[in-house]
């Protein structure tokens, strides 16, 4: 029976969402169209094997604007090869007026497909995701885009190789409203072409508020660790509260690179340096612990920091400064030996106040194929049980911080509680002023302990 061509009579008709995951040949995909509603707002269609026909996507392609008007969210992730299906899929986003959000496999950036999201009249943000590219399907795109592109996209999250990426945004390519890129692509290891690369997005984008850059590869040999001054471009886009950097290699900073940073990223929320660098023999040592009050110090606003450290504890500070917001301190890969992490367990407590301040490493799938992950004296795995011991730790003693400044607190009220009963007593009494100024002033001293000057 052909589904598609009964016409829309979905099962669910205020169905809002739908995400349709075929994984077995035998299931018929034209039963997808007993969902499809004209209130469908977001679709998600992922097919995992081969030997589905171009026929079934373009006939989808070609139905999908008529069934699903409304749709603002469309995911696409098959097999099928991107000549076979290009010209429909332009056809269903140019005819798909309300589309906000898209998501498509980098193979099926053609031109064709790239130049209909250009002029889509709503689109805010385009998405890709690694799936293999069918056979015969070019596994770069060579589009480059041009002024007058994407009007209204602010966000764009791109998955290329290096030689897509680095011609992904072009000289002539001016965006009136884009402030987030989120971009994975292999290693490219020409820090000069990196360089180059920042430069341009931060002269075409300068009010970016994120940037995410993975170059994270599983491929070896891994290349030259990263320089900061191959990063000081982008400095110069001062709305920044959002910088994310994924290498193979840990990049060395000292305290002038950060107070760089902090000067030009006042309101940074979120940092992530290459934490989670490729572990081997010559790889050299993370930053010192003592770097953290400094970012502290610096990066008030921060809720998140992944930094690689070195796990050698350092001495505390007498009065460090602290983070106030910050949510989670994500070590990566960072080494530390068992025997150092209650040492550094508490210098980290002193400097982490929240609460909610969770410390955390990757999981070991990260460095899968460097060691024998299967024995249990590999060094990262040695790190990763140590460093989680940390985590156990911090939590802990931000319990018992908590519990102790509830205990005091509550003591403070008894306390005030008494004092004023006992003043009641005394007005009553018509006792002596001087007796009762004097309550009053001990009464203030009380509250301000726990509550600050008021």
């Amino acid at each position: 029976m052909d589904l598609a061509s009964m016409g829309p009579k979905p099962l669910l008709p205020n169905l809002r969402e739908l995400e349709w995951h075929v994984v077995r040949p035998d299931t018929p995909f034209s039963l997808v169209f007993l969902f499809l509603n004209p209130n469908l707002r977001q679709l998600s269609l992922e097919v995992d094997i081969t030997d589905i026909p171009a026929r079934s996507f373009n006939n989808l392609l070609q139905l999908l604007p008529t069934y699903t008007p409304l749709l603002t969210h469309l995911y696409l992730y098959t097999h099928v090869s991107a000549r076979d299906i290009q010209t429909e899929l332009a056809r269903c986003v140019g005819r798909l007026r309300s589309l906000e959000v898209v998501g498509l496999p980098p193979n099926y950036h053609t031109d064709i497909v790239v130049n209909a999201l250009a002029v889509a009249p709503a689109l805010l943000e385009m998405r890709t995701g690694w799936l293999a590219a069918a056979p015969g399907t070019p596994e770069e795109s060579r589009v480059e885009f041009q002024d007058g592109w994407f009007r209204t996209m602010e966000r764009l999250d791109f998955e290329a190789p290096p030689g897509r990426a680095i011609s992904l945004l072009s000289n002539q390519f001016r965006p009136q409203s884009l402030t987030r890129i989120r971009l994975t692509t292999g290693l490219i290891s020409d820090n000069d072409q990196l360089e180059r690369f920042l430069t341009v997005i931060a002269t075409t984008i300068p009010n970016l508020t994120l940037l995410s850059l993975n170059m994270w590869s599983p491929h070896l040999p891994i290349p030259p660790a990263l320089v900061f001054s191959t990063f000081r471009p982008i400095l110069q886009c001062r709305k920044l509260t959002y910088f994310e950097l994924g290498h193979n290699h840990p990049m060395q900073l000292d305290e002038g690179n950060i107070l760089e940073m902090a000067e030009a990223w006042p309101e940074l929320k979120d940092l992530t340096i290459c934490e989670d660098p490729v572990i081997a023999p010559d790889t050299p040592p993370g930053l010192s612990l003592s770097v953290l009050p400094l970012f502290a110090e610096k990066f008030p606003a921060l809720r998140e920091l992944g930094l690689f450290l070195d796990g050698t504890p350092v001495p505390p500070f007498a009065s460090p400064p602290v983070f106030r917001h910050l949510r989670e301190l994500n070590v990566g890969t960072s080494r530390l030996e068992p025997k150092h992490a209650t040492s550094v367990a508490l210098y980290i407590s002193d400097i982490c106040h929240n609460a909610a301040s969770v410390v955390k490493g990757k999981s070991a799938w990260h460095v899968s194929g460097v060691w024998d992950l299967e024995e249990d004296d590999t060094p990262y795995l040695t790190s990763s049980q140590a460093w989680a011991e940390v985590g156990k730790i911090v939590k802990s003693v931000h319990q018992h911080r908590l519990e102790k400044e509830k205990s005091r607190q509550q003591a403070v009220q008894r306390q005030a509680r008494a004092m004023v009963t006992g003043m009641i007593e005394q007005i009553r009494n018509g006792g002596d002023n001087s007796t009762l100024e004097a309550k009053v002033k001990e009464l203030e001293a009380a509250l301000r302990t726990t509550l600050g000057d008021f």
